[in-house]
Order: structure tokens, then sequence, then C-alpha cells
């Protein structure tokens, strides 16, 4: 049986967990017949301090492992191998397929993310699919490396228009589809959520914010006094004060919280991205480094409004913002991931063979 392996990041956070899931799940659906593979490449281990090794024994904390656990048991994960040894003796595949999430993230330099351009030698296709830089520009000294090693590729798709500017700089062509947790139905999306709520009532979900932020516990209140609700946080930071923390959550919690929420307020690309999938009424705060993902994403969809400036002074005018007409944000939604499943279906049939 011939094989498709996958490289993306597959880190302890929900955004990764479910754009893996949903990359390997709809390869499944085009290459049937196929091995999907996603690659488990080993996080670096951070060093074990007192509060990391107390942190780990909560209850909370256990119960957020087994969680991650069991949603990555969904998916077809190989065992985990370290950057070096796959670089140094590289699995063999038939389709090699990078992507999505911030795999090109290359501002602290190449070498941490080495492994996302496939450096090794192969005769067989290496695809990039929905591949991100995760910001705007990168820097100038890395851009000769990237080249090197893009130029091999045999088709290059990114998740933002930052990322086509960017490649289009080094003299590399490439094309603008959905982030992968856009290529499945939001149907097979409710299924894993399930169809009973975690917290019972209406909330406000909240999730992803920088705790650098001095405005973000500002914007908290404000969203509870306006809408006289209880603010619900996903993994909240101790920092900030909600009426509830989930801190507990996997992807599956994750999508469970924002599917029955009232309205969403996030400070996260996949918290955006899941909002509108479920058809929610959200607010986005920006990121202080890493907002074009968000920007890029909103401007597609026409609805840069959900933005919030970052020093919050455009709260005071929020209750005047209308609410997000799903009804004509469905057929826009809907022509981006056709045109994207149709990219993804022509690009991989070529090397099908």
């Amino acid at each position: 049986m011939k094989k498709i392996g996958i490289y993306t990041i597959i880190a302890n956070n929900f955004g990764a967990q479910l754009q893996a899931y949903a990359t390997a799940k709809y390869l499944a659906t085009v290459c049937k017949g196929w091995s999907i593979e996603l690659v488990r490449i080993a996080e670096n281990k951070r060093k074990k301090n007192w509060r990391t090794i107390i942190k780990s024994i909560l209850p909370s904390q256990i119960m957020r492992k087994k969680a991650y656990q069991y949603f990555e048991s969904l998916s077809p994960l190989t065992q985990s191998f370290t950057k070096d040894e796959l670089i140094r003796h590289p699995l063999q595949y038939d389709i090699y397929v990078v992507g999505s999430d911030q795999v090109w993230n290359v501002s602290d330099g190449v070498d941490s993310h080495l492994v996302y351009f496939l450096p090794f030698q192969t005769k067989s296709p290496k695809i990039a699919l929905a591949s991100s830089f995760g910001t705007s520009f990168i820097p100038q000294k890395t851009k000769k490396e990237i080249s090197k090693y893009l130029s091999k590729f045999s088709s290059i798709s990114v998740r933002e228009s930052d990322g086509i500017n960017i490649l289009n700089s080094i003299g590399i062509c490439s094309h603008q589809i959905l982030d992968p947790t856009f290529w499945i139905n939001t149907d097979e999306w409710s299924y894993l959520a399930g169809d009973k709520p975690i917290i019972i009532g209406e909330y406000i979900a909240t999730y992803g914010f920088e705790t650098t932020n001095k405005h973000i516990q500002t914007l908290i209140d404000a969203i509870k006094e306006t809408y006289k609700i209880p603010v619900v946080a996903i993994n909240g930071a101790r920092i900030f004060k909600y009426d509830k923390k989930y801190n507990s959550c996997g992807p599956i919690e994750f999508l469970n919280i924002i599917k029955f929420s009232r309205m969403v307020f996030t400070g996260s690309y996949h918290g955006m991205a899941f909002s509108i999938l479920f058809k929610k009424d959200f607010f986005v705060m920006p990121h202080s480094t890493k907002n074009s993902r968000m920007e890029n994403l909103l401007s597609l969809f026409n609805i840069e409004n959900r933005m919030l400036s970052s020093d919050c002074s455009t709260f005071k005018s929020i209750m005047n913002i209308p609410k997000i007409d799903y009804s004509k944000l469905e057929i826009c939604i809907s022509n981006e991931q056709e045109k994207t499943r149709e990219y993804i279906q022509n690009t991989l049939k070529k090397y099908m063979i």
C-alpha cells in the first residue's frame, strides 16, 4: 500500500491537534486506498522545576492529559521521532505533505523548524498544504536558506495571503487555501463536540489571550456587564478573573464549549476559526506579533469588524456592530471551501501514480 506522510506540528494545544486531525481525515477521503500517517515529531522537553512538577499532578492537568491522549487515538499517528532523527534518517513515503499551522515560523531562525522544510533528499514529491509563516514578514537572513529548501517542493500552498507575498519575494510561486479545519464539514466537528453541553446555561466562551495584555480584564468585565451572562474561560490564565475556568480541556471539550456558547471572545486563530464554523457571534483581540493570520481570515470572509483594537477603545461601540449574517457568510465560506478542496484533489491526483 502506498503511503502519505504528513509533517505538521502536533503540540498540546487545540489548534495544532484539530488541524492535524482534519488534514489526515480529509486526505484519507481524497486518497482512497492509500495509507495516511501523521508524523509525530517530539517537542523539545522543558526543564522541570517544582512548579511544573506540582502542576503535572493536579487533577485538572491529569484530566487534560487523558483528554489529549484520547483525541490523539483518533488520528493515524506514528511513534515519536526527534527532529534530528527525521532529518538524518527520513521516513519513506510515496508523497510527503507539510502543513498546516505555523510550520514555517522562522522568526527565531530556520533551525527550530528545519524538519518542516523537508531538507532531506527523496525521489518522492514534496507538497505543502496550507502552510503558514504565522507573520507578515520573515527575517532577511532566512530567505536564501528557505528558498533552497522550498525550491525542491513539487507544489506549495499557504494559508495566508501574507505567505503568498513572502514566497513571491524569494521567487517561489504558491497558492492560497483555507486552514484544514475548514476542509471537513462542520457536521463532523459538531459530532465530535457531542450533543450535550459540558457547561449548562448561557455563557460567553473566552480563549487564547496574551497574559501581557493589560486590557483583557477590562474587556472581560465589560462583556459580562453588557451581555449579563457568565464568562467562561477555556484554559484561562490565573492572571485573569472569570466566572468559571475550564482548565481540564482536551480538543473535544474545546469544541463543545465553543459549540454551545452564546458568543465567543478570543485571541486565538483557531478560536476564531471554530467560532465561524459553529456560526457564533464573536470578537477577536489582536495578537501583538502574530496578528496577520487572523487579519487574513477575517478579510477573506469580509468580517474585519470582528477585530477589536488592542487598547479596547472599540469596545464602547461593540453593541452597535451588527451580528454576523451567516446566511450570507455561508455562501462565501462554501465557495472558499470548494476552491480549497478542488485544489487539494487536483494537486494530489498529479502524484498518486
